[in-house]
């Protein structure tokens, strides 16, 4: 008589777990957009491009003079720079304010401050060089 009980109950937990009430598609879709309308951020690539001006004509007349005036451009080259505020599509006030900016800027550090200035972190960076062209990727994130 236990055996019977026993089996009867076991058999009869997939039929109770069928009968359950299953929830509405259009809740969880809901809910599911609005967590991802809380999640989404905003992201900024700064690109600039550092174009290296060579110092020819210098006299190598001593090895040891040429080595100063080689540590001097490492320290600080004299260069052109060219700087880009990615944000895609997003085009607001803010980023008409920054791109029109950017013409004035002579370091990356300015790059970055600036943006700084209207709520954009520092994530991470890369640094690329080809040549007399170094290529720097800053990436931001608000």
């Amino acid at each position: 008589m236990k055996k019977i009980a026993l089996l009867l109950l076991v058999a009869s937990i997939p039929f109770a777990t069928i009968a359950q009430k299953r929830s509405k598609k259009d809740t969880k879709t809901t809910t599911t957009t609005k967590v991802k309308e809380e999640v989404a951020a905003t992201f900024m690539i700064i690109k600039g491009v550092e174009i290296i001006i060579a110092t020819e004509g210098v006299d190598e007349k001593e090895s040891a003079d040429r080595r100063e005036v080689q540590m001097k451009e490492l320290v600080k080259p004299n260069s052109k720079l060219f700087v880009t505020y990615d944000v895609g599509n997003n085009r607001d006030k803010q980023m008409i304010e920054l791109m029109s900016d950017s013409r004035s800027l002579r370091t990356m550090a300015e790059a970055v401050n600036k943006a700084a200035k209207y709520g954009w972190s520092f994530i991470n960076s890369t640094v690329m060089k080809e040549g007399n062209v170094v290529t720097h990727y800053y990436y931001m994130k608000r």
